[in-house]
């Protein structure tokens, strides 16, 4: 009885192993979910440079973050102070040549002014000059012709005086005295006409010598009228290449500004992968320790 006791206490404390064992097993092989707990004030202290915990990285990295705000505060209000000064300018810089060219019509206009009133008062002055020397030359020819005339009746009471002598000399005498006195007639007569035609050359010469004067004039206002146009076209060339300048310096600031705030947004961007980069090592990456002290967002970006 002791023996048979004895084993079928045995055969009992080996079912229950066996059982006990298939439970273990059974328990092992159902998968359980392991939960790693993670202190990011943890150091791994494995002797190298610049280490640290999670927590450290988190707040240099927000350090980081933050003075990278401010510098990109900084940069744009750099940038707006500067589009006002560059703004300011270009208003000033129009200002003065809206204010130049104003000048410079007006300018213009006193100077057609001017010279419409010279040329008006040359005419003016020549026609007066004319019209003196055309009524100078009538009083000087009709003062002639008066002179002509009366030599012209001299003569005749002479030669009626001769004809009243030649009745009482002879047919020979009287003849003789005939031709004397008409060669005498004709040579006074010749040298009034020549005298008269005298006088005319010396008037048209001075209508001539006028008549340069005024071409010399005009010729003077054209070339001065040309010079001004020159000057105005200049001026206009001159303006033109400013305003092309100004132009010119607003698309390079325009190209500028465009190319920094495509560098900005890039900066965003890389911003946004460094924090994927964080919450990465707050995840999966949590145990790799980073010996160097590294900005990881940096090496992602």
């Amino acid at each position: 009885r002791l023996a048979a006791a004895a084993a079928e206490e045995r055969r009992a404390e080996d079912e229950r192993r066996r059982d006990l064992i298939q439970q273990i097993r059974a328990l092992e092989l159902v998968p359980r979910k392991r939960v790693v707990a993670l202190d990011p004030t943890y150091i791994p202290n494995i002797g190298v440079l610049e280490q640290m915990s999670l927590a450290e990285l988190r707040e240099r990295l927000r350090m980081v973050e933050e003075e990278r705000s401010a510098e990109e505060k900084k940069k744009r209000e750099r940038i707006l102070a500067a589009k006002a000064s560059k703004e300011k300018e270009l208003k000033a810089r129009l200002s003065r040549l809206s204010h130049i060219r104003e000048e410079a019509a007006k300018d213009a206009a006193r100077r057609v002014e001017a010279a419409k009133r010279v040329e008006i008062e040359a005419e003016e002055q020549r026609h007066d000059r004319l019209a003196a020397a055309q009524l100078k030359l009538h009083q000087e020819i009709e003062a002639k012709r008066a002179v002509r005339l009366q030599e012209e009746a001299r003569l005749a009471e002479e030669l009626k005086a001769i004809k009243m002598k030649a009745q009482f000399l002879g047919a020979d005498a009287s003849a003789v005295e005939r031709k004397r006195m008409l060669s005498q007639r004709q040579g006074a007569q010749r040298e009034a006409m020549a005298r008269q035609d005298a006088i005319v050359e010396a008037s048209s010469a001075t209508l001539s010598t006028e008549a340069k004067e005024l071409a010399q004039r005009r010729l003077n206002l054209q070339r001065q009228r040309q010079k001004h146009e020159a000057f105005l076209r200049d001026y206009e060339a001159s303006a033109a290449q400013a305003t092309d300048a100004a132009r010119h310096d607003e698309a390079e600031w325009q190209a500028s500004r465009q190319m920094l705030q495509t560098r900005l947004g890039l900066g965003l961007s890389h911003a946004g992968k460094a924090q994927v980069a964080t919450k990465e090592l707050g995840g999966g990456q949590s145990n790799r320790p980073n010996p160097l002290g590294l900005d990881e967002s940096a090496i992602v970006a």
